[in-house]
């Protein structure tokens, strides 16, 4: 039998486990198309707004954290928005667009939809708008529905 921090160690592993299976499987899904059913969809967006409000444990946001360290777009995406839309004591905009950054560079649509909505409010010239351009456009190459509106009214 191992010692109480074994135990700990454990139980925090499998609970990270747990959560990068989650993801993975969450991405996997949404991102192959293969998402039909309504109430998985509203389950999924319930639980990343349940972070975003901050409605989470020191503990799990040690597991988000470290799981988007490890590179999952999903987990990053989900800390950014944390840190940029979360609560007035949790926000960090800066922390927040370094993960949404990182996952959209990771190729995560709704970061690249969002960073460029972002950009495109706050563009101050030619050359940001055309970044907020470039992040929409691959968003809607990967199917995104608000990037493909964006583009249109952007382009008329």
């Amino acid at each position: 039998m191992g010692t109480p921090d074994d135990n700990d160690t454990k139980r925090d592993f499998a609970k990270l486990i747990l959560l990068a299976a989650v993801l993975f499987v969450t991405v996997c899904i949404g991102g192959c198309g293969l998402l039909t059913d309504d109430r998985v969809a509203k389950s999924l967006e319930a639980e990343r707004n349940r972070y975003i409000s901050g409605r989470v444990t020191q503990e799990e946001m040690n597991i988000l954290r470290d799981s988007a360290e490890h590179g999952n777009t999903e987990a990053q995406y989900i800390l950014g928005l944390y840190y940029v839309r979360g609560m007035e004591e949790n926000r960090n905009t800066d922390e927040g667009m370094f993960w949404l950054v990182c996952a959209a560079d990771g190729g995560y649509a709704d970061a690249q939809f969002d960073l460029g909505i972002i950009f495109a409010q706050e563009a101050e010239n030619r050359e940001e708008e055309e970044e907020a351009v470039r992040l929409l456009r691959r968003a809607a190459r990967q199917g995104h529905e608000g990037a493909i509106r964006a583009l249109r009214t952007i382009e008329q």
